[in-house]
């Protein structure tokens, strides 16, 4: 019952005209079915219509060994949606020195209620780990209670990693070709 209360209030939530343009945040998740769980969508949308992030996106359920992450955090898409043109070449060598960062919104359902539970949510982590992610975790409360605040702690925590990649490259199409 509680879980259904939650649901009908983040679907109304989702309703609100947040960009005061006439359509719902509803409209920026349609194109994720991927998206299932109602907290995931909730921050998925505040993501999208937050300026704090700029053009730096999220690729929901980005599969990472066997498992998948409920968000990968995607700075490729500032490089994609930037006024330089950049060719695939360079997209390709400045994907591979990005910083990779995931996002997970724990469920009580789902995360630690057992402890065979939490010991495989602890595997999981350590996978995802090795293979070079920094997890963001939040409780589906968190999100529910204040997801801009959510997405907000996330640019608190990726923003000098990312900042450090464009100090690098310096913005220059000459520095991006020097990358290994």
């Amino acid at each position: 019952m509680l879980e259904e209360s939650i649901s009908r209030k983040i679907d109304e939530y989702l309703k609100i005209d947040w960009c005061g343009n006439g359509t719902s945040a509803e409209c920026l998740i349609e194109d994720h079915p991927e998206i299932k769980s109602p907290v995931e969508k909730l921050f998925f949308a505040i993501w999208e219509i937050s300026t704090i992030n700029y053009s730096i996106g999220l690729n929901p359920q980005k599969k990472v060994g066997k498992y998948y992450l409920d968000f990968e955090i995607s700075f490729l898409d500032y490089f994609v949606n930037s006024p330089i043109d950049y060719t695939s070449e360079e997209l390709t060598k400045i994907s591979k020195h990005l910083p990779l960062y995931g996002i997970e919104i724990d469920g009580h359902e789902f995360h630690e209620k057992t402890k065979i539970q939490a010991q495989k949510d602890k595997q999981r982590e350590r996978e995802i780990v090795s293979a070079g992610y920094k997890i963001l975790r939040f409780s589906g409360s968190e999100v529910f209670n204040n997801p801009a605040h959510c997405v907000y702690d996330c640019y608190q925590a990726y923003r000098k990693d990312f900042n450090s990649f464009l100090t690098k490259i310096q913005y220059s199409k000459e520095n991006i070709n020097g990358l290994d």
